[in-house]
């Protein structure tokens, strides 16, 4: 949990837990302000408001978190074509824990040249968090113009469900189909926007916010 955002702060746990510097980052006593820089041994490079070198005091350390979220990709594109056949396009989030690393992966189905990311590819992450965390998704919305609706699937729902350590991830996908054939020219394009909400009682919630495009064609040209 982030230290408190005013009143008084300690080196040590005298001002409460929630208020202290050793409390929240650990380390090695007898303490001195001078080991709590950030990116140092105790300090991760996340706590931006924590000062990297010269003049450091405890009003720096308000807000201050040990666990930090990281957004690496925030918009998702999934594209397939076919000249003659229905195809399918969408993309599925991975969540896992990674040793006290939780990790969001997207993997696209859909032409490489029409999709970004076009590999498997860490979109989200929560550094130094504590076990126990869950994910649900927030609200997905369903932007116009759209032949089809978006279709939702995966074990990851509206309802906070836990994050493995090992084993399969917990898994969302959105996903649409062209429908056509070859002779029957069709499309599906959805667009949109939804978040993936990470809870543990008496700590911080992180949200991972993304948007979306998924656009699935059938030309309709393999019978002439």
């Amino acid at each position: 949990m982030a230290i408190v955002s005013s009143g008084t702060l300690s080196i040590h746990t005298a001002a409460g837990t929630d208020r202290s510097i050793t409390g929240e980052f650990g380390g090695t006593a007898p303490h001195a302000l001078s080991e709590y820089y950030r990116g140092g041994a105790n300090v991760p490079s996340g706590a931006t408001g924590v000062p990297a070198s010269g003049t450091i005091k405890l009003s720096d350390f308000y807000n201050a978190a040990n666990t930090f979220s990281t957004t690496l990709v925030s918009s998702i594109t999934a594209g397939s074509f076919s000249p003659d056949s229905a195809v399918t396009a969408g993309f599925t989030f991975n969540v896992i824990y990674v040793g006290s690393l939780i990790r969001v992966r997207v993997s696209v189905d859909g032409d490489e040249s029409l999709s970004s990311p076009n590999t498997a590819t860490n979109v989200f992450t929560i550094t130094n968090a504590p076990s126990g965390y869950t994910v649900k998704h927030g609200t997905i919305t369903d932007g116009e113009p759209h032949n089809d609706t978006i279709t939702q699937s995966g074990n990851i729902t509206s309802s906070a469900i836990s994050i493995p350590t090992s084993g399969s991830p917990r898994q969302f996908t959105l996903s649409g189909n062209s429908e056509g054939g070859p002779e029957d020219a069709s499309q599906t394009f959805n667009h949109g926007s939804g978040s993936l909400i990470f809870e543990k009682s008496g700590d911080t919630t992180y949200t991972y916010n993304f948007t979306y495009q998924i656009e699935a064609e059938c030309e309709g040209t393999g019978g002439e």
